[in-house]
């Protein structure tokens, strides 16, 4: 004997329609109180970071004791850097420093957490966090 009744149907998910995309300039009056509050931040980046360093590259290429004019020398400052061995020995020192200091500063926690991890005694476990911690928490 067949059963007769109502089909059932699956409720069909609604495709969301695609706001129109705004340009810029309708973007930022609509929100231009929050571009007005990141203005601080945005020009003391402009003033104390990028700025700096835009001076520092473009002074790179010019030869200037800071008081007479600037005189255009292209690549020679940066050929004489790369040829001197006193700076090249200090790049050779500061990079075998650099990674002798990561080393350290990656292993020694990693190594100290996992023998605290693996003690048997959950009393020890204990103590040995607590003594790792307080430096962490008194100044």
């Amino acid at each position: 004997m067949q059963e007769q009744g109502i089909e059932r149907t699956r409720a069909v998910r609604a495709v969301p329609q695609r706001r129109p995309r705004r340009s810029i300039g309708q973007r930022i009056r609509q929100k231009g109180s929050l571009y007005f509050f990141l203005l601080p931040t945005i020009i003391f980046l402009l003033i104390f970071m990028y700025y700096p360093a835009y001076t520092a590259v473009r002074l790179s290429f010019y030869q200037w004791d800071g008081f007479t004019p600037e005189r255009w020398v292209g690549l020679r400052n940066f050929e004489r850097l790369f040829t001197n061995d006193v700076m090249l020995s200090s790049i050779n020192n500061m990079l075998i420093l650099t990674i002798a200091r990561i080393l350290i500063v990656l292993t020694t926690p990693l190594l100290a957490a996992e023998l605290v991890f693996h003690l048997m005694s959950e009393r020890w476990k204990y103590w040995y966090r607590v003594v790792f911690v307080i430096p962490l928490v008194v100044p």
